[in-house]
């Protein structure tokens, strides 16, 4: 099933994307990318994984952080929301630039000239990816070419904050709250706990299509090594756990969404990492009718019309 992510930590790539396995193997077939001017292929891919994880790892610690904040208190510093958002940013431009870079390790295996989108592998895989490519992309584009802005949002229950965000945008009077063309109604957010799990699924399964269309152009031996892969396991690890250990309590309309389940299991002394998208799993929660939103604006010194998410949702 190709929505179903394993990676075990025994495996030779370890509990890393399945193409940090495909791509350091040896591959018999010719390679282009000093054509192109680009790294070999699985140095692109090793440094595009390293920025996406360095980019989840401060996203965690900056949430972590958050998750301890008072909102409600009219007087605290929202310090904490700037820096959050900030690793938000920067990960959510990681991701975009991996996809690119996913384009161009395939585009490594074709000589200059070929006309990619006749070629069925490569076609397959732009197929396979092109939701999850769509919505990075409706995002980063928005932030870079629209002036968007990433805000924060939190609900809280029983004293405890849940954190997430939206992207800002103007409606078509002038008001500014979630962007429509990305949130449903221009009246929901994101939740980190979904989103974070999401994007990291998305991480494994664009992974997953690659090795396979690799795997269809250059049929590489597995059993042959041609590079060492270098952390297998710890620094992955560390951070998989912490995804899998963020609270499953989501806004109100992403429970009708997939969830992105994503779990670390030990298997006597190995750890094996599963992912994915499931309907209404056990353990996710949802808000009750009587909860606190919280929302976090800057202004523009023009602007006086602001929308909160989930203010007329139903």
């Amino acid at each position: 099933m190709k929505d179903f992510i394993i990676r075990l930590s025994n495996q030779r790539g370890g509990l890393n994307p399945e193409a940090v396995e495909t791509l350091s193997s040896e591959i018999a077939s010719p390679l282009y990318h000093l054509d192109y001017q680009l790294r070999h292929p699985f140095g692109i891919y090793n440094i595009s994984l390293a920025n996406v994880f360095a980019s989840f790892e401060n996203l965690l610690g900056d949430l972590d952080f958050a998750s301890k904040q008072d909102l409600q208190s009219k007087n605290s510093d929202t310090k904490w929301s700037d820096e959050l958002l900030r690793s938000l940013e920067k990960l959510l431009y990681a991701l975009m630039e991996h996809m690119d870079d996913c384009d161009n390790i395939i585009k490594c295996f074709y000589p200059p000239g070929t006309k990619l989108n006749q070629e069925p592998s490569y076609k397959n895989y732009q197929s396979a990816i092109y939701n999850y490519r769509t919505h990075i992309g409706k995002v980063v584009n928005h932030l870079k070419h629209n002036q968007g802005r990433l805000r924060s949002f939190g609900m809280i229950i029983d004293s405890i904050p849940y954190l997430g965000y939206f992207v800002e945008g103007l409606s078509d009077d002038g008001s500014i709250g979630p962007a429509a063309h990305i949130h449903s109604g221009g009246a929901t957010a994101f939740s980190y706990a979904r989103d974070i799990r999401f994007h990291l699924f998305y991480l494994y399964f664009v992974s997953k299509q690659l090795s396979e269309a690799i795997i269809a152009i250059a049929n590489p031996d597995k059993d042959k090594i041609a590079y060492q892969i270098g952390d297998k396991n710890t620094t992955v690890e560390s951070i998989l756990e912490k995804i899998t250990q963020l609270p499953m309590v989501v806004f109100i309309d992403e429970v009708q969404k997939d969830f992105p389940l994503v779990k670390v299991e030990a298997m006597q002394n190995d750890k094996r990492f599963s992912a994915e998208l499931k309907k209404h799993p056990h353990g996710i929660q949802t808000p009750p009718p009587r909860t606190l939103y919280v929302t976090l604006y800057k202004g523009d010194g023009v602007s006086r019309s602001f929308r909160m998410p989930y203010r007329k949702y139903k």
